[in-house]
């Protein structure tokens, strides 16, 4: 079975999606919350899927997750909950201490994200704030993200923004100010995300350096989302503000981690609940995910020894090896190597092959994947690389005393090699040579060789030319 990908087909899976997304293409992850049976955690410490080898990790508690992401729920206050239940995470806050939930350590994330998840606050009142903030959790020394911290406070190194419920009269929504200095209360005052019921919430989030437009909507409109900000949608109505990113600490472009906290209920009545459920994270890429490989640059480049080629993919599934086809200007595209693939991986994968052989002129490269039950998928990209070897300005004979004479031409100046390799490959003579502009001629004493035909190859500062020649 074969797969030809072509960008018509491309573009027309990008437009397929209705409500809420990038272009050209969206890597959805959809977060594992799913369990058997009713499962509570108490206590101090923390749970955390996959299982670390921290010894403050109380146990099993999450569903076992594959290595896309982690989580991790923490509260080191004995009356917080946590509990697992038809796929609905429940967090019920201490009286004297934060409890927290994290989606964290997200492979392959970029700077254009979207959070969904359905938010269920049929048991809360607002009476003690309940804080959202998304960054990025792999910032060396930072851990605000997973530990106990309030999400709100001054700016930080792992948080790219952070808002947040509660009651104030009535419930409002806060966010917190682009310098950092303060939670700031949104226009109108009258919070979307409502007490006593469960609503859908989404994030729209660009970290990057240039602003961007997302679809929304049924029938799908446009919407521009500047840089370093973020919208947010409750049940399909956009809130007013733009929010912004929190002060200049945060330096990260991937937004790889989403964390829920619950601020401690001392001070109030009693402990309430909030519901988490339907977590979807989906991020703006430049390739098909639905691709079991996901090639992100695939570049050539000429070498002193011929042509290099360079790929690299974000993931790969199912992924047994690569195949490199090369054409001249017939673009009759041939196998020339097999190069084994990484299997299943959510890590980037760089690929480097050497063709020591290049065609003279254009040579044309193109990449066939190959899963492992054979089926074949072929990336449309192709690279071009006008090979430096130039034959017609390299002529070689030997005498019978086994002095090899070479003529070589060249346009400037350049310092190399010049070898010698019989018919299986096998080199048989290395000498340095040193070009000046113009014509060369260049004559070097070889070992004792049998007769027959041999290969010389001069390989000089990007002049690279082969001929064969005859020893009788």
């Amino acid at each position: 079975m074969k797969r030809k990908l072509l960008l018509v087909l491309g573009l027309l899976l990008s437009a397929s999606f209705v409500k809420g997304q990038f272009s050209p293409f969206n890597r959805t992850i959809n977060v594992n919350l799913d369990t058997t049976a009713t499962v509570n955690g108490v206590n101090s410490k923390w749970y955390e899927s996959p299982l670390s080898t921290s010894t403050s990790v109380q146990g099993q508690f999450f569903p076992f997750v594959k290595s896309a992401y982690k989580l991790r729920a923490i509260s080191y206050q004995t009356d917080a909950e946590f509990t697992l239940a038809s796929s609905k995470l429940t967090i019920k806050n201490s009286m004297s201490g934060l409890a927290k939930a994290t989606v964290f350590n997200i492979q392959n994330a970029t700077g254009i994200v979207k959070f969904s998840f359905d938010l269920d606050l049929s048991l809360y009142t607002g009476l003690k704030e309940f804080m959202i903030a998304f960054g990025n959790s792999s910032v060396s020394g930072a851990t605000n993200l997973v530990n106990t911290n309030s999400l709100t406070s001054t700016p930080l190194a792992d948080i790219f923004a952070s808002f947040r419920i509660v009651k104030s009269g009535n419930l409002i929504t806060q966010f917190r100010s682009a310098d950092g200095s303060a939670n700031t209360t949104t226009t109108p005052s009258t919070s979307l995300i409502k007490a006593s019921q469960s609503q859908k919430v989404e994030i729209f989030v660009n970290s990057t350096s240039g602003s961007i437009n997302y679809s929304y909507g049924t029938p799908a409109s446009s919407v521009s989302l500047n840089s370093n900000t973020y919208h947010i949608y409750v049940d399909g109505v956009k809130y007013t503000q733009e929010f912004p990113k929190v002060g200049t600490t945060y330096s990260q472009t991937a937004i790889n981690a989403i964390s829920f906290a619950y601020a401690s209920g001392s001070g109030t009545a009693g402990a309430e609940k909030v519901g988490i459920s339907n977590i979807v994270i989906t991020y703006q890429v430049e390739t098909d995910p639905t691709l079991p490989v996901s090639l992100t640059s695939f570049t050539g480049e000429n070498t002193a020894s011929g042509i290099r080629l360079n790929w690299k993919t974000a993931s790969e599934q199912n992924n047994s090896h690569f195949e490199l086809l090369r054409a001249g200007e017939d673009k009759n595209f041939k196998f020339i190597s097999r190069i084994n693939g990484k299997g299943n991986s959510e890590t980037v994968q760089n690929y480097i092959f050497n063709d020591n052989n290049p065609l003279n002129g254009n040579n044309y490269y193109q990449l066939k994947q190959v899963d492992f039950d054979g089926t074949e998928t072929i990336f449309n990209q192709l690279v071009a690389v006008k090979s430096a070897f130039n034959n017609q300005n390299f002529k070689v004979s030997v005498s019978e005393e086994s002095v090899l004479n070479a003529h070589i031409y060249a346009t400037s100046y350049a310092s190399g090699k010049i070898a010698v390799y019989d018919m299986s490959g096998k080199k048989i003579f290395e000498e340095q040579v040193s070009l000046q502009e113009g014509n060369n001629t260049i004559s070097k004493a070889l070992p004792a060789i049998q007769a027959g035909v041999y290969i010389a190859r001069v390989l000089a500062n990007g002049l690279n030319a082969e001929t064969k020649f005859v020893k009788k």
